[in-house]
């Protein structure tokens, strides 16, 4: 072989060489792409994580995503106004508007718009509050309902109410006498039941009624599944009857409706409903005979 042939192979096996040198590198590189995505994900993730952290975002006023706390403060100066406006005696009248002077600016009347007869007089007896409204203009619309010695039903005044730049509350403007806020009869849905016919478990729920409507948690004890709690009513009352025992849902879900008959100490009588918690306690321990045990009544079960 020539000196030049010789030449060209050397030459042509450096390249074969440099060729799956690189293809070699190519594959490697290729190999680590996964890789390096991934942790590059990570990291920005961490990033977005951390700058939640630091800057939590928040909701704007105007996306209606924050909730609007109550203004008790509010609430109460509207029912104080309403009481002090409400309250009258047409033969001393100034009684009434020295009352209301702490309510009203300036601008508005000494008798904030009501000037009764002199032959009326009237007291508030109390006050709720019925209805808050936010109005086109600015402030508040808080409704009153109050009950007066001169009427069975109670009267609702609009009250409006403003709040100034430190915060100070104010009327902001005459009130207005309104009808009652729009109520509907409600729709009771039925929930689904199955009748409890088990000898076992109505005996027990009678009993534990028993004993739970007429506070004695002595008693009412012995029915209780282990670690459970029940706090009993502060009026004691005797149970007559239970009218109806129905399993929430399915049979043996857990959980039973029990519709009562009551008697109070005085005679008077009530028809009442409990959600009574069943669970069936195994006799793996000698001192508890197996059956069915009272996990709560009425409130949510409290058990660990």
């Amino acid at each position: 072989m020539s000196s030049q042939d010789r030449s060209r192979t050397s030459s042509a096996a450096r390249d074969r060489a440099a060729g799956l040198w690189m293809s070699a590198r190519y594959g490697r590189a290729r190999a680590r792409i996964p890789r390096v995505l991934f942790v590059a994900f990570v990291v920005v993730m961490s990033l977005a994580g951390i700058r939640s952290i630091v800057a939590p975002t928040h909701p704007t006023a105007g996306d209606g995503t924050k909730a609007e706390q109550a203004d008790y403060a509010a609430q109460n100066f509207a029912a104080e106004f309403a009481r002090a406006y409400l309250t009258f005696d047409g033969a001393r009248p100034e009684r009434r508007e020295s009352r209301l002077s702490r309510f009203l600016p300036s601008t508005l009347n000494a008798d904030a718009g009501l000037s009764p007869a002199v032959s009326e007089a009237q007291r508030v007896t109390w006050t709720g509050i019925a209805q808050v409204q936010r109005p086109t203009t600015k402030g508040a619309i808080i409704t009153v309902a109050v009950g007066t010695t001169t009427r069975s039903e109670p009267i609702y005044l609009s009250v409006p109410v403003e709040r100034g730049k430190g915060g100070a509350i104010s009327l902001g403007g005459y009130p207005a006498l309104v009808g009652a806020p729009l109520t509907a009869t409600p729709v009771i849905e039925e929930t689904e039941t199955t009748e409890v016919d088990d000898p076992e478990i109505e005996r027990l729920v009678s009993r534990a009624l028993t004993n739970y409507l007429a506070g004695d948690a002595e008693n009412l004890a012995a029915d209780l599944a282990e670690a459970a709690t029940v706090t009993l009513p502060p009026v004691a009352l005797r149970l007559s009857g239970v009218q109806r025992l129905e399993w929430v849902g399915v049979a043996e879900s857990g959980a039973a409706l029990a519709t009562v008959d009551a008697v109070d100490e005085h005679g008077g009588t009530y028809t009442l409903r409990y959600e009574v918690g069943l669970r069936r306690v195994e006799g793996t321990d000698p001192r508890i005979a197996p059956g069915w045990r009272v996990t709560y009544v009425q409130t949510i079960s409290q058990e660990t």
